[in-house]
This record gives structure tokens, sequence and C-alpha cells, in this order.
């Protein structure tokens, strides 16, 4: 298996840095997997070890590109170390959030219950891209717009 150490981590991936592929310094990215994960005093930290060993896969990308990912992560390093994982909003409460926001009806349902949901209705991540203005209504201009309406019914009234 090639090794590499880890170069950086984020939330929900890491960097790691390999010579074991023609390139000096390569960097390839990994998915944080649950089993990376650990709860101490109602935190969530990523345990890691600066050495590891992976295997290499190829994954479409961004605009249909192949990228190089590192999968099979195996901690080879004599030091456990841990860093915080910092959710601001997790994806569901965002899903919930911009759903809202641009009145689409969804059931009030436990998160769980909630994926379950959107997985029936073939919701994808990348759906949320297209909630936009330009294409979606959203409730504040509704609320001017019904405001202005109200507003020019109240005078139309007003001058009978």
């Amino acid at each position: 298996m090639p090794r590499g150490r880890i170069l950086e981590l984020k939330n929900n991936y890491g960097i790691i840095d390999t010579d074991a592929y023609k390139v000096e310094h390569e960097w390839i990215p990994f998915r944080i997997e649950k089993s990376m994960l650990e709860e101490k005093e109602g935190k969530q930290y990523i345990k890691y070890t600066d050495e590891v060993e992976f295997s290499l896969s190829q994954r479409q990308g961004v605009r249909d590109r192949d990228i190089k990912e590192a999968t099979d992560i195996r901690f080879i390093g004599d030091e456990w170390k841990y860093q915080e994982r910092i959710i601001e909003n997790n994806a569901i409460q965002n899903i919930r959030k911009r759903l809202r926001e641009y009145n689409f009806y969804y059931p009030i349902l436990d998160d769980k219950e909630f994926v379950d949901w959107l997985e029936g209705n073939n919701f994808q991540p990348r759906m949320l891209e297209y909630l936009s203005p330009g294409i979606f209504t959203c409730k504040e201009i509704i609320k001017m717009q019904a405001g202005s309406i109200l507003t020019l019914i109240v005078l139309m009234l007003s001058l009978k």
C-alpha cells in the first residue's frame, strides 16, 4: 500500500501528502469516514495519526473530471491525535432552511425520517444550487409583492 502523511484535515475531508506516485509531494484528498470520528464530552473529534497507508481510487469530480481519491485509510503512526470537528449547521438543517426559504413543502419529521423522505423523492444535495432568486421566488420577495398588492387593494377600496 502507498504511504503518506496527513497534511490537512477539514470537517468532512482531509489531504494526504505522498511521494508514492511519480509526483513529489502529491496531494490526494480523502473523505472523513465515521470510523475516524470519536465523541468526547459532547464534542466530535477526528482521530488520526500523521502517517497513513491508503489505496487509490478514481472518482468523478467537478465538471466530469476524474480525480484521485485516497480510500481505505489506515493510520500507521505511533501517536494518535485528535482534531475537533466543528459543524455549524448540519446538512439536514441547511436543506430544511433552503426548502423553507423557497416555499417548498416538506413533512415535519425527525432527521432520519427526513433523510428517508428526501431519498424517496430522489433529492440530490446539488439541487440546492437551483434554489436561487433567478429561478425560484423566495419568501422575502413574495412578502414584498403581497404587501404591495394589499396596499394597492386597500387604496382602490378607499377610493370607491
